[in-house]
């Protein structure tokens, strides 16, 4: 039933992406607000760092989006070390204008982890953490660098029971 879910989600938030931003007029100018981003996330939803992409939905700066992203860490031999690839997803919302917002989101991180062992035999395990975003976003409505810090508490429902209140995350790149 996760996995299903899981599936959903991903295609769900993946069907309206459109790479192109939308031009509307803003007085006696037209200016384009940025729709795409693309940056790095320290810490926060992805434990050490991922590579993200943010489509908002609608032809403003503001408003309801999603970002998916990929990350990894890897440690010691293949053999012996640990590999994990995480793949967070969110559903996000900004409020605000003039290119500062209040960013809330909700979300799954996805991990597969291998690691070995001396005795040269492989583990592996997948698994889904769900997260909740709240925090700051510098977004320019003219596109450029952008800058989001936010508190991320994590959780996992079901049998682990597993609640980390006090994560936080980083995160640099560029609005288009």
């Amino acid at each position: 039933m996760q996995k299903i879910l899981s599936i959903l989600l991903l295609a769900g938030m993946l069907c309206p992406l459109s790479v192109a931003a939308q031009e509307i007029e803003w007085g006696s100018e037209e200016r384009k607000f940025p729709q795409g981003a693309f940056f790095v996330d320290l810490f926060g939803e992805s434990l050490t760092y991922s590579i993200n992409y943010d489509q908002r939905f609608f032809r403003k700066s503001g408003g309801l989006g999603a970002k998916v992203g990929v990350g990894y860490f890897g440690i010691g031999s293949n053999s012996s070390g640990v590999k994990i690839v995480t793949i967070p997803i969110t559903v996000n919302y900004l409020a605000g204008k003039r290119g500062n917002y209040f960013e809330m989101g909700l979300g799954m991180n996805i991990h597969n982890a291998n690691w070995g062992f001396v005795n040269g035999k492989n583990k592996s395990a997948f698994s889904t953490v769900g997260t909740v975003n709240l925090g700051y976003r510098r977004q320019p409505a003219d596109g450029g660098f952008l800058f989001r810090g936010y508190l991320s508490p994590l959780f996992q429902p079901g049998g682990s029971g597993f609640f980390w209140p006090l994560w936080v995350g980083i995160s640099f790149g560029y609005a288009f």
